[in-house]
């Protein structure tokens, strides 16, 4: 089973990957844990090996590297990938001027003490950030980007911003490689997928959906929240003041004052409040949920039958399709 690592700053993980016909399996993890592993079945080994080939492609894309199989070659020790040579003080998407720590113009303590204030500075920020193969950026003053933000991206494992942060379009961290953002004031964005670091010491207001990806980071805002959906799914959010959204899907994880009563949207509700795709029977994953073709019995069990789709409601985000049925 073929092996590849990816390691950059506090993270390193392993990913392997084995066709069999119709299907493959994937295992993936932190190096040096077993990790855990899915199978994803096809109607025919030809789709099954496009999506082997187009996976692994992705894969190598984000950085990972090959380095042996479980039978074979032994893993190797964490490689650090060169930083990319190009001006990360203004991009296309950003165009903001700021300051590079890959270019000596922030120095790591001067980053650490403008962070302070949030728990995951140190962790995140930690000895070494010069073998780190993507930037870090420090941004004094508001900004306002106009159109998305994927940190992975624009090249960046962290955005540093002193004032305000306006995002208008998706913003977007990730855990494999983690990404994280650190502002000082508030932030506002049409939608927010984390599965990184999300930091934000005064108020977030999302237009849409706010959703957390995966368990390995988490998203800590000291202000006031508010957002049309929240969907943390296994990733930890941390809110330091009112939460206000229209509706939560699926069971909140993390942290949140008590006047802000955070409650999973009843499952029976479902298919009055979400697009059909993101929701199934449970063991019907692969198949769409149709209401009319229900049994009576089935009817009057869907808080028991119906479960979200994580996968289907991270993947419709990022192609900026509708969750909600009334958008």
């Amino acid at each position: 089973m073929p092996r590849y690592e990816f390691s950059e700053g506090t993270s390193h993980k392993f990913w392997e990957i084995e066709l069999a016909g119709t299907s493959f399996t994937t295992t993936y993890g932190r190096i040096g844990t077993p990790g855990q592993s899915t199978t994803k079945e096809f109607k025919s080994e030809e789709n099954a090996r496009k999506e082997f080939e187009k996976i692994i492609a992705e894969k190598t894309g984000k950085g990972y590297v090959l380095v042996g199989s479980k039978t074979g070659v032994a893993a190797s020790k964490p490689v650090h990938t060169p930083a990319a040579k190009r001006d990360i003080g203004k991009t296309a998407s950003l165009n903001v001027e700021g300051r590079s720590f890959l270019k000596g113009q922030v120095s790591r303590e001067e980053i650490l003490k403008l962070t302070a204030k949030f728990d995951a500075s140190k962790s995140f920020f930690k000895a070494g950030m010069e073998s780190w193969a993507y930037d870090v950026l420090l941004v004094e003053g508001d900004v306002v980007v106009k159109g998305p933000l994927a940190l992975f991206k624009e090249k960046l494992a962290a955005l540093v911003v002193t004032g305000s942060l306006v995002v208008r379009g998706q913003y977007r961290d990730g855990y494999d490689p983690e990404t994280g953002c650190f502002v000082l004031g508030d932030m506002e964005a049409e939608s927010v997928i984390t599965g990184g670091w999300l930091n934000v010491a005064g108020n977030l207001s999302v237009h849409g959906g706010l959703v957390g990806d995966y368990n390995d980071c988490s998203a800590r805002i000291k202000g006031k929240t508010a957002a049309r959906f929240l969907h943390t799914e296994q990733h930890w959010f941390e809110f330091g003041d009112a939460v206000k959204v229209d509706y939560v899907l699926g069971r909140p994880r993390g942290k949140w004052p008590k006047k802000s009563e955070l409650s999973g949207l009843a499952p029976s509700r479902y298919p009055d409040v979400l697009v059909p795709e993101v929701f199934c029977l449970e063991g019907q994953e692969d198949e769409p949920f149709v209401a009319s073709a229900l049994s009576d019995e089935e009817r009057e069990d869907l808080d028991d039958l119906l479960m979200l789709k994580h996968g289907r409601i991270i993947e419709r985000m990022r192609e900026e399709k509708a969750i909600l049925l009334d958008k």
